[in-house]
């Protein structure tokens, strides 16, 4: 039994250490977007819109990744408080230069 216990405690250290190293970006794929997001990456999976009368704001450190041919269209207003030491970047999905590596990406931005 004890050791029954001992490998089942190896494993669920092993599922442990599997699950930290799981992607850590949030997809956005719903439209029409506001509000503020803040320091991360962030996968932009399908267009997205910010309307009329409302806001969305990116914090410094912010990472947007696009799939391919989509795009964020703004009527509303479009708040980026990078710096030149904390920046916002706009970038292909395909892009591991810079945050978290989107599943699927070819490590080829073109």
């Amino acid at each position: 039994m004890r050791r029954f216990i001992n490998n089942w405690l190896r494993g669920m250290l092993v599922v442990c250490i599997i699950s930290s190293l799981s992607f850590a970006y949030t997809t956005i794929s719903t439209s029409p977007v506001s509000g503020t997001l803040t320091v991360g990456t962030y996968y932009v999976q399908e267009s997205i819109w910010v309307n009329s009368g409302t806001t969305l704001t990116l914090e410094a450190g912010v990472i947007l990744k696009f799939a391919e041919g989509k795009q964020l269209n703004i009527q509303g207003t479009l708040d980026v408080n990078g710096s030149s030491g904390s920046k916002v970047y706009f970038t292909s999905m395909n892009d591991n230069s810079i945050g978290e590596t989107i599943s699927g990406s070819t490590g080829n931005p073109q």
